[in-house]
């Protein structure tokens, strides 16, 4: 779609917009600053739920009473100029008309079932739901459609609603099995709220004898109109999703997966509540979010930092937060300075070279693979061959066995003990030497281990199977030089890249923060690791690249593998 709608706008329409977006960021962070000033570590509650009203989506906010939900949605709601608002705190007796407004008493006597909702939520910018699961199943029902279609059926009929953002909370989870997956996916983001744990903080808040809701932080001129949001709305289909993000989303879902399938290992009947489940409208949804994000920070391209907000999206259990935040840190890790990320190419690269070399050394030919058979006598398990005139020649099993083969090549020609069909009657062992060799169709036996010798064709109890096998040949120099060639480019690339990351190695990231509004307290520290793991896996890759023209130096040519995979070693 962004592709799309770009190629219909100019490169100074396009311009017009980022400085737009520079603009609204420097304002937006301004507003937010001072909000946030007296906010207990509530400001991330107040930051995402404002990106959810800039966004035109909804928040859920978990954790225990008293602990400034409602403060919350006050303060977003006091960001824009006279938004009209809506708060409730809902129980198991609350009826619709305390949230969508009452019947009409007057329409009721011309046969419509009509709601006066002015005043209540159909009519409010910015909503706030307390205690949103203890609601009834036809007000849950109702708000379904709310949230997501911005429709509310009045007599039967859709109508438009202006709710901008809906904030929901609760103490608890919506409870298992009750249909309640639908409402809970609708809520992009999810917070789970804790009492203040930094002491000073809170023997600050205990000192200050002003009331917060009573605090002016802002003045008229910086409050934000309600009309900023369908232009935010506008804008923000021409901010693009790069390549980077893209490969982001990708392995973030591989590793969702991952932890799906654990779950389902010692569960097998978990539920979405079990499971990290994000519905294809929530990826949908989330394109959004982090394009308003991008936004919003003044940037037409989502970038990773934006993604570190998906640790409070994704999570459908307290307990998976923990794990869903290292899923977020690896991912962007990994995207920005690792191996699987940014420097794929390598292990790409890697792969096609050895693949290229396989290619052209190992020709693939049909060939019969031989399952000897076995004789049973008293004293043990042995093999026989039988020449044209039926005459046995013994030989040990474990003597066959035990013929030296190593892990690449099979061994057609073999010395082994044996010894005539009489004296194995007389249980002598095999003790002459004979030299066995398979042409690939019979078995000749040259006595005595003579191969100038007497030649005798055997015939014996096997079967042969076909299978895939590789001869392999002796590569031309003009292919070792070209593919030398190619391995030093590579080699000489992830160099550069080696020594750019040593660099990196040096530079502090602990205590270093996210450059972005809605995630400033994210700490980068994380990445200091993965650039370690990098540069080893990067080394690795070199060595690796260098090792396979010393292997192809080693080969036996002329031999046969059925595994043409371990020719060469692998990453």
């Amino acid at each position: 779609m962004n592709n799309d709608i770009n190629k219909t706008i100019s490169s100074q329409e396009l311009d017009k917009i980022k400085l737009e977006a520079e603009t609204l960021s420097q304002k937006v962070t301004n507003v937010i600053t001072k909000l946030c000033k007296n906010l207990a570590e509530r400001e991330e509650a107040l930051k995402l739920s404002f990106l959810c009203a800039m966004a035109g989506e909804s928040i859920f906010m978990l954790g225990p009473p008293g602990i400034a939900k409602s403060l919350v949605s006050r303060k977003v709601a006091d960001i824009f100029k006279n938004s009209r608002t809506f708060e409730v705190l809902m129980n198991r007796y609350s009826t619709p008309d305390e949230i969508f407004g009452p019947i009409d008493i007057i329409e009721l006597k011309s046969g419509r079932y009509l709601r006066k909702t002015e005043g209540y939520l159909p009519s409010a910018e910015i909503g706030f739901l307390d205690e949103i699961w203890k609601a009834s199943s036809s007000i849950q029902n109702s708000l379904l459609m709310i949230i997501n279609e911005k429709l509310f059926i009045n007599d039967g009929r859709p109508v438009k609603v202006p709710l901008a953002l809906l904030i929901a909370a609760s103490n608890e989870l919506p409870e298992r099995n009750k249909g309640l997956e639908a409402l809970w996916d609708r809520f992009i983001i999810r917070t789970y709220m804790k009492p203040i744990q930094d002491e000073e903080k809170l023997l600050k808040l205990i000192d200050n004898p002003v009331n917060i809701l009573d605090e002016q932080e802002i003045t008229d001129e910086e409050r934000l109109e309600l009309s900023t949001l369908q232009r935010v709305a506008k804008n923000t289909y021409h901010v693009k999703i790069p390549k980077n993000v893209k490969k982001y989303i990708s392995l973030l879902r591989k590793k969702i997966e991952e932890f799906n399938n654990k779950i389902r290992e010692i569960n097998q009947n978990p539920n979405d509540f079990d499971l990290i489940y994000v519905s294809d409208r929530k990826w949908k949804k989330i394109g959004s979010l982090l394009r308003t994000s991008a936004y919003l920070n003044g940037r037409m391209n989502v970038d990773v930092t934006d993604c570190f907000i998906l640790e409070k999206v994704i999570w459908n259990n307290v307990s998976q937060i923990p794990e869903i935040e290292k899923m977020i840190n690896d991912t962007a890790a990994s995207i920005e300075y690792g191996i699987d990320g940014r420097y794929a190419y390598a292990i790409e690269s890697f792969n096609k070279i050895r693949e290229t070399i396989i290619d052209n050394i190992a020709i693939h030919e049909k060939k019969a693979n031989v399952v000897i058979k076995s004789y049973r006598n008293k004293q043990g398990q042995f093999y026989y061959f039988m020449d044209g005139e039926k005459n046995k020649y013994f030989f040990k099993k474990e003597d066959i066995d035990n013929i030296p083969k190593n892990d690449n090549f099979e061994v057609m020609d073999w010395m082994i003990n044996y010894c005539s069909a009489e004296e194995f009657k007389t249980s002598l062992s095999p003790t002459r030497r004979a030299l066995i060799k398979y042409d690939g169709t019979n078995f000749f036996v040259y006595k005595d281990a003579n191969e100038s010798g007497e030649k005798i064709k055997i015939y014996t109890n096997f079967e042969e199977k076909e299978v895939d096998h590789y001869r392999l040949v002796r590569p031309t120099v003009d292919f070792i030089k070209d593919i030398k060639n190619t391995a030093t480019t590579l080699i000489n690339r992830i160099n550069l890249d080696i020594d750019g990351l040593k660099i990196l190695r040096e530079k502090r990231f602990d205590g270093v923060t996210a450059n972005n509004i809605f995630v400033e307290n994210k700490d980068l520290g994380f990445l200091k690791n993965t650039i370690e793991e990098s540069i080893a896996k990067l080394e690795d890759v070199v060595d690796k690249t260098k090792d396979m023209f010393v292997y192809i130096k080693l080969i036996n040519y002329g031999f046969t593998t059925k595994d043409k995979d371990k020719i060469l070693p692998t990453l």
